[in-house]
C-alpha cells in the first residue's frame, strides 16, 4: 500500500490525549482522496494509510474520526462541507491545519463547491482581517511549505 512513515509535529500526540482526557472527540480531516487504487483492498484505502500514518505518530484513531475527501457525496477538497458536518453533533472548539483553506473556505485558486469563484491575493487578505480574532484563539495553523493553496493564489 502506498504509505510514508509518519513523522509527528512535536506536541501533537500529547495535545490530542490531553484533548481526549478532558472528554473532547477528536477529528481528522484529510484532503486525501476517498478512492480506490489498483494494488489496494476496498473502496477508500488511504484512509487506513491515513490512520496507519497517525498511529506511526503515536495517535489512535478510527474511520469514524478521519473524514476524506470524496468520501461522502459533496465532500471535496473544500472542507467546509466536513466541517459542518462534524458541527451538527459536535461544538467546534479548536481548528488546526497546515494551510488556511483549512480554516477560511473558499481560498483556493479554482473554485470547489460550495465555492462560486477562485480566490485572489486580495480576497484572501480581506478574510484575514474578517476572522482576526480566531488566529490563536482556537485556530492555529502548522504551516507546511511542501504543499497548500497559498502557492497557487493569484
Amino acid at each position: 500500500m502506498r504509505n510514508n512513515k509518519a513523522i509527528p509535529v512535536r506536541g501533537a500526540r500529547d495535545l490530542v490525549s490531553a484533548a481526549r482526557a478532558a472528554g473532547v472527540e477528536v477529528f481528522f480531516l484529510t484532503n486525501r482522496a476517498c478512492e480506490p487504487f489498483d494494488d489496494a483492498d476496498g473502496d477508500c484505502p488511504y484512509e487506513e494509510v491515513t490512520i496507519e500514518d497517525l498511529r506511526e505518530a503515536g495517535i489512535d484513531t478510527d474511520p469514524k474520526h478521519v473524514l476524506m475527501a470524496w468520501e461522502r457525496p459533496g465532500w471535496n477538497k473544500e472542507k467546509l462541507n466536513r466541517r459542518e458536518h462534524i458541527a451538527k453533533t459536535h461544538r467546534v472548539i479548536m481548528l488546526f491545519g497546515d494551510d488556511y483553506g483549512d480554516f477560511v473556505h473558499c481560498t483556493r485558486n479554482k473554485p470547489l463547491a460550495p465555492c462560486t469563484e477562485g480566490a485572489t491575493r486580495a480576497s484572501r487578505h480581506a478574510a484575514l482581517d474578517t476572522y482576526a480574532e480566531y488566529w490563536g484563539n482556537g485556530w492555529y495553523i502548522l504551516p507546511n511549505p511542501m504543499h497548500g493553496s497559498w502557492t497557487s493564489v493569484r
